[in-house]
Parts: C-alpha cells; structure tokens; sequence
C-alpha cells in the first residue's frame, strides 16, 4: 500500500536561502546525503536544514547507530524497514 504524498508544515530550505557559513555546511551536508541516497537530499534533511544544530546532531546520531557493532547488518536494515512501514514513512 503506497501512501499519497504528504507535505511537510515547514518549507525545505536550500543552501541557497542561508547565510554564507551555513550555506557552506548544508551544502556539504546535502553533498554527503546525495551520495549516500544516490537520488536527490531527502526532504525532511532539508527541513532540518532549518536548525544546522538539530541537522548536525541528528546525522551524528544516525551515522553512529549505523556504524555500531551491536547488531549485524542486515538485522538493522530489517529494524529500519519495519519502524518505517508501521509509521507510514516513504524514506
């Protein structure tokens, strides 16, 4: 069952619409995003873009959890897909 799309309440921002040193870090964040999606940033990073603080601390802890030894590989991928499907999330 695919969901219909929905809009966030915030509008995503681009590098382009913040000041020159966060420009520089979300372009660099959006950067790193791209290669590891290999699409296009996903929109809620660009939400968080609003807040550099809570986009800087969020990717910290998601690239944390993704490299912890505690679980193999593939059981975090399952996790990750199960927590997505129950709550509805396209990403």
């Amino acid at each position: 069952m695919s969901l219909p799309p929905t809009p966030s309440r915030l509008a995503p921002r681009e590098a382009s619409q913040a000041g020159p040193l966060t420009a520089l870090f979300l372009r660099v964040i959006y950067g790193l995003a791209k290669l590891r999606v290999k699409l296009r940033t996903p929109t809620p990073m660009k939400v968080q873009g609003h807040q550099p603080a809570v986009l800087l601390g969020y990717g910290l802890m998601e690239e944390s959890l993704t490299y912890a030894k505690s679980l193999p590989p593939a059981l975090k991928v399952l996790c990750n897909l199960r927590a997505a499907s129950r709550i509805g999330c396209r990403f």
